[in-house]
C-alpha cells in the first residue's frame, strides 16, 4: 500500500457536513488544502468516490479505506469521502484498533468495518446516530481487555473542566495518590498521549462546537480555555493542517 512520494500541490476548497458527540466525531466532504498535522484521536478514512491520497513518515498510502493513529503526523488529499474520529481513551475506540494488526501504524482497515463504515451513509441522518450505530457494532466484536479502573476517575475530570485551569496537574495526581511525574508517565502509559496534548485536544473540539453553533472565534477561544484567539488558530493548524478560517466556513454540523 505506502510507497514512496513528493509534495503534491491542491488548490481545492474544504467543504462538508461535520458531526461532533462525546469522543467522536465525523467528516463527509472534501479536503481543502492543508500542511502535515497530527491530532491526538484516531482517524479512519473511507473512500466514497475518487481514490484520495494520504502522506504520512515519506510515503504515501492509498486504500480503500485508512487507519491513522492518534499523534501520527499526516496530510490528506482526498475527494468526497468520510472521516471518522474515535478518542482513544474510549472503550469504542479500544474496540476498533482490538481488530488492527498494529494499532500504533498507519494501515489498510479491515474490509468489513470499512464496509460497516461506509454503510453508515445510508443508515441514519443524525450524527449521534453514527456514533450509536458504531457503539452496537463493536460491542458484538470487542475482545476484553484489562484496564487501569483509576483511568475513568481522571478522565471525568479533566473533561468536566475542559475550559477551566482549576484541574491542575497536581490536583489530578492527588485523586489517584500518585506524585506529579509518576502521574504524567501513568497517563501517557493509559492513553499512549501527554496530558497537556489530550487536554489542548478537548479545548479545541470544544470552540470547534461552540463556533459551529454560531460563536465567534474570539468568544469560543475564550469559553474553551485558549489564552486569545491566536493560541487557538495555532493550535487548529497544528492539529488539522488548515487554519479555521480556510475551514469552518464551509462545514454545516450536522445534528
Amino acid at each position: 500500500m505506502p510507497r514512496q512520494t513528493s509534495q503534491l500541490s491542491n488548490s481545492r476548497l474544504w467543504f462538508g457536513e461535520v458531526g461532533i458527540d462525546v469522543g467522536f466525531a465525523f467528516f463527509i466532504g472534501q479536503t481543502g488544502d492543508n500542511q502535515a498535522h497530527a491530532h491526538w484521536v484516531h482517524q479512519c478514512i473511507v473512500r466514497l468516490d475518487q481514490p484520495y491520497t494520504l502522506f504520512s513518515a515519506g510515503l504515501s498510502f492509498q486504500s480503500d479505506a485508512i487507519f491513522v493513529p492518534a499523534g501520527v503526523e499526516h496530510r490528506l488529499i482526498a475527494p468526497r469521502h468520510l472521516s471518522l474520529f474515535f478518542d482513544p481513551t474510549t472503550t469504542l475506540a479500544k474496540a476498533l484498533c482490538d481488530h488492527l494488526e498494529e494499532p500504533r501504524a498507519v494501515q489498510a482497515l479491515p474490509q468489513k468495518i470499512a464496509d460497516f463504515f461506509r454503510g453508515l451513509l445510508a443508515l441514519e441522518n443524525s450524527g449521534k446516530n453514527f456514533h450509536q450505530h458504531c457503539q452496537d457494532f463493536f460491542k458484538h466484536h470487542h475482545k476484553a481487555s484489562k484496564s487501569d479502573p483509576r483511568l475513568p476517575i481522571i478522565l471525568r475530570s479533566i473533561r468536566q473542566e475542559t475550559s477551566a485551569d482549576s484541574a491542575k496537574l497536581s490536583k489530578l495526581a492527588q485523586q489517584i495518590a500518585l506524585s506529579e511525574s509518576r502521574f504524567s508517565h501513568w497517563f501517557r502509559e493509559q492513553t499512549g498521549m501527554p496530558l497537556r496534548s489530550y487536554r489542548k485536544w478537548l479545548r479545541l473540539i470544544v470552540a470547534l462546537e461552540a463556533i459551529l453553533d454560531g460563536s465567534n472565534a474570539i468568544n469560543a477561544a475564550h469559553a474553551a480555555g485558549f489564552s486569545d484567539q491566536a493560541h487557538f488558530s495555532r493550535t487548529f493548524l497544528a492539529m488539522f493542517g488548515v487554519t479555521p478560517h480556510s475551514l469552518l466556513p464551509h462545514l454545516i454540523r450536522r445534528k
